[in-house]
């Protein structure tokens, strides 16, 4: 499987990486550590040779959203909303 950058260039899909990035939400909320991000990770499935990064994004908040950690998902969904706005912003400015 490759991902789709916000650029339009193609990396291959690292799992290490979704696994790093529900952590990371996971530890700032104080709600879970890496081990039980590495579970919740297990749950990420991409049915597509090619997936942006907008759909990681909403698999992510899904497996969030589904899971126990309530806190964890409102969080990451904000930040990620967050984030897209300043990069859509920034891309309009350009």
């Amino acid at each position: 499987m490759n991902v789709k950058k916000r650029d339009g260039s193609l990396v291959k899909y690292n799992h290490e990486k979704i696994i790093n990035t529900i952590a990371k939400v996971g530890e700032a909320t104080g709600e879970f550590d890496k081990k039980e991000a590495e579970i919740l990770a297990c749950k990420f499935i991409a049915c597509k040779d090619i997936i942006d990064i907008l759909g990681i994004q909403n698999i992510i908040e899904d497996i969030l959203v589904s899971s126990k950690y309530k806190k964890t998902a409102r969080i990451y969904t904000r930040v990620c909303y967050q984030k897209n706005r300043v990069i859509n912003f920034v891309k309009e400015i350009k």
